[in-house]
């Protein structure tokens, strides 16, 4: 435990106070629920609600279906966000894989249907002691305004809550291009129905 709150310290310290960017919190609760069709294909589904300081908060539903391997999965889903500012449709491909010596790489492309632009996610980390260790960068490509972003990241072990477990991030993303950086915590649920 001691370690973790080291990390936890430590992630803080590196991420806010250091490059004097204008910081602000995000809480980012992610629920999977999935069904399983086949040995490889299952009907994949992702309940993801961000409450964001100083921006608008918004909920996105997405539903599909995924295939998995030995040592990856990928999605591909149609996927719907609900704001106070804008509601939208995006494409979104999901894939995951265990790399050699341990890295695991997430990466996320979410074309907007309404308007010109990429959503892109992209996640590398791996096991240190009871941690993952990585870096995440999050990004909205669009036309003469693109949003880029790169920072640390932490997961810390899961928490079993009798059939729920709950897997908690804290990451810390520098942004480019006078956006304020923000500090995000993950609460991320899988629900995997066999």
């Amino acid at each position: 435990m001691r370690t973790i709150a080291v990390l936890v310290t430590l992630l803080l310290a590196f991420a806010t106070p250091c490059f004097a960017q204008e910081t602000a919190v995000q809480l980012k609760t992610v629920v999977r629920p999935t069904i399983e069709l086949t040995k490889e294909i299952y009907i994949a589904s992702w309940n993801i609600t961000n409450l964001r300081q100083n921006a608008s908060d918004n909920t996105n539903f997405m539903l599909g279906l995924g295939r998995k391997g030995k040592n990856w999965w990928f999605e591909a889903m149609l996927q719907r966000q609900y704001s106070l500012s804008s509601n939208q449709w995006f494409l979104d491909f999901r894939y995951q894989a265990v790399l050699p010596g341990g890295y695991k790489l997430f990466v996320e492309a979410a074309p907007f249907l309404e308007r010109k632009a990429l959503f892109h996610f992209i996640r590398l980390d791996r096991k240190v002691g009871r941690v993952y260790l990585g870096a995440e960068s999050e990004n909205i490509f669009r036309e003469n305004n693109d949003s880029l972003g790169i920072g640390p990241m932490v997961t810390f072990p899961a928490v079993n809550l009798k059939a729920v477990k709950i897997n908690p991030t804290l990451a810390y993303q520098f942004r480019f291009r006078r956006e304020p950086g923000f500090v995000r915590f993950y609460l991320a649920i899988p629900m995997p129905f066999n």
